[in-house]
């Protein structure tokens, strides 16, 4: 799977201000699943109090089209679980430095496991470039399969 690229400003505060804030209030996680055309932020009963919540956006509305590349061996769909509070945490503070751009890349990290052993885990990476600092921040996410999104 990669995933690479860069949040417009108009798609970073499109998330930021206006549909993040409310899918936070149904529930503190919800499922992305990206594609090369679209991009949706799904909340089931299983993540809210029996509301099924959906927001989809055209990839260009969000991402620079030049920049923006989404594959996978699953038909270039990527779906993962994530916490709304980070995501918005990140947004917030790429507004507060005044960054002129947010790239956002899916990377793998080393984290401990339940041994004490390093294990792999999937992370979205965001990259937020003000002109006197660099900011990065890793959101810890859980990859699921497509299917999964609509049970």
């Amino acid at each position: 799977m990669k995933l690479k690229g860069k949040l417009t400003e108009h798609g970073a505060r499109l998330l930021w201000k206006n549909f993040l804030p409310i899918i936070e209030k149904f529930g503190k996680t919800c499922q992305v699943l990206l594609g090369t055309d679209e991009v949706h932020f799904i909340q089931t009963s299983l993540n809210t109090d029996g509301v099924h919540v959906t927001a989809r956006f055209a990839a260009e509305t969000l991402f620079d089209v030049d920049t923006y590349r989404c594959q996978s061996k699953h038909f270039n769909l990527i779906a993962f679980q994530v916490e709304v509070g980070l995501l918005l945490r990140v947004l917030k503070g790429a507004a507060a430095t005044n960054s002129e751009m947010v790239e956002v890349k899916l990377t793998t990290r080393q984290v401990p496991g339940p041994a004490g052993e390093p294990q792999s885990k999937p992370f979205l990476s965001f990259t937020a470039v003000a002109s006197t600092r660099i900011t990065f921040h890793h959101c810890r996410m859980l990859i699921t399969c497509r299917r999964c999104l609509w049970y």
